[in-house]
């Protein structure tokens, strides 16, 4: 899989973005400041002694990052944005190593329909949330990015132009657009074509790597005792959250109470009912049988960053908001979610 120094992946999106020679180095800064905000490549971390080099995918979250610089966005703004929906990007990214001939060949040789290959990337951002009722929050920008088809962006907008709300049936009227399909076929151009870093076929593999592993991770869950907590997380959250508005998170974390609820706000209204169905399982006992239905929606909460690879404490982070969303659909006798 190839593997970018700085120095590849600045040439890269030098001639990208059409920067002349005497601002190089201006541009230089200002990738290596997306890089600080969170878009850096393996090794990147301070203290680890090696270079840091970037696959193909990290380049073309880097150069999303960059183009939404070029859109006005703050770069913490733009790399957080990135990171946090990288994983909404990623198979329109991948669609597009292919062209038009190759899917249909494929998908004639799969008796398949051949897939639309054309994807727009549009991005949600309020510069002025912090004035509104509902405030800025952390997870704001979780879940806010979408990858919409061509053929679908008509109906998306359409959705949109019924009302005069900031948010008609979940779609705003506001978004910043970026052809992603165009972006990234122009990257594997200059890389495949101009410089020769890599060749197309690389670029397509790295990205099905980066699938795999996180597939790899929902599989890796175990079938047979399904996700669970063990007893003694499982009591610490029937102690801490037997009643939310009476625990003391102050000292009792492990996560703020008005943090949970955010959280559990923010979760209900961009997960679908059966991510949503799968939170509040996990919530009831600390456990969910493992089958195809919860192994995708567990998949989704991973996608949503409400699940991460890794420790009980984590488990039980996402058993606390669980229980929360729960009270809050009672609460509000509605479904709360899509």
């Amino acid at each position: 899989m190839p593997r970018l120094s700085f120095g590849q992946v600045e040439a890269v999106l030098a001639q990208l973005t059409g920067v002349a020679p005497d601002k190089r180095v201006a541009f230089s800064s200002r990738l290596k400041n997306l890089q600080k905000q969170g878009l850096r490549g393996e090794g990147s971390e301070p203290g680890r002694g090696r270079a840091a080099v970037m696959s193909f995918g990290e380049l073309v979250q880097l150069a999303t990052g960059v183009e939404l610089l070029r859109l006005g966005l703050p770069p913490q703004r733009a790399a957080s944005l990135v990171r946090h929906n990288w994983n909404q990007l990623r198979y329109s990214a991948y669609l597009a190593t292919f062209t038009d001939f190759e899917a249909a060949e494929l998908a004639e040789q799969n008796d398949l329909d051949a897939p639309e290959l054309t994807y727009a990337w549009l991005f949600r951002s309020d510069a002025l949330a912090e004035l509104t009722a509902f405030g800025a929050s952390e997870f704001d920008d979780y879940e806010a990015v979408e990858a919409i088809a061509l053929s679908n962006l008509r109906t998306l907008f359409d959705t949109g132009a019924s009302g005069g709300a900031d948010d008609v049936d979940g779609v705003p009227r506001r978004y910043l657009a970026i052809n992603g399909t165009a972006l990234c076929r122009q990257l594997i151009s200059i890389i495949a074509h101009d410089f020769k870093f890599a060749l197309v076929t690389e670029m397509r593999e790295d990205l099905l790597e980066e699938a795999r592993r996180l597939t790899d991770f929902i599989k890796s869950m175990p079938l047979t005792d399904g996700l669970s907590l063990s007893p003694e997380q499982t009591e610490r959250v029937k102690r801490q959250m037997l009643d939310l508005g009476e625990t003391d998170f102050s000292v009792s974390p492990p996560i703020p109470a008005e943090r949970v609820r955010a959280q559990a706000k923010e979760l209900i209204k961009r997960i679908s009912r059966s991510a949503c169905d799968a939170l509040i399982a996990i919530s009831q006992d600390g456990e969910i049988v493992m089958d195809d239905s919860s192994r995708s929606a567990l998949k989704e909460l991973a996608t949503h960053g409400a699940l991460v690879a890794g420790s009980g404490e984590n488990l039980l982070a996402i058993t606390l908001v669980g229980q929360v969303a729960h009270r809050i659909l009672k609460d509000t006798q509605s479904d709360g979610y899509s």
